[in-house]
């Protein structure tokens, strides 16, 4: 059966459906996250690594990782060549 993405809510953000589609299809999902600070303010930046291949053209970043994550997580859901 073929995963099918929905329209992202608060419940079903870009990043928890992108662990979906992987846990549906047994892919090995990680993050690359990388953590700055500016004059002390946080700030992070994230991409995808599926089953070990990098996907830096899909870089996500915010004030906190959660946002960070769900940035690239949506970047590469619209990447319908990629998933």
């Amino acid at each position: 059966m073929e995963y099918k993405f929905k329209p992202f809510t608060n419940d079903l953000t870009p990043h928890a459906q992108l662990q979906e589609w992987a846990n549906h299809y047994h892919v090995n999902l990680e993050w690359n996250d990388e953590p700055t600070q500016t004059n002390g303010i946080p700030h992070w930046t994230t991409y995808p690594i599926i089953q070990g291949v990098s996907y830096p053209g899909f870089v996500g970043a915010g004030g906190v990782l959660k946002d960070a994550r769900a940035v690239a997580a949506e970047r590469i859901i619209n990447c319908s060549s990629i998933l």
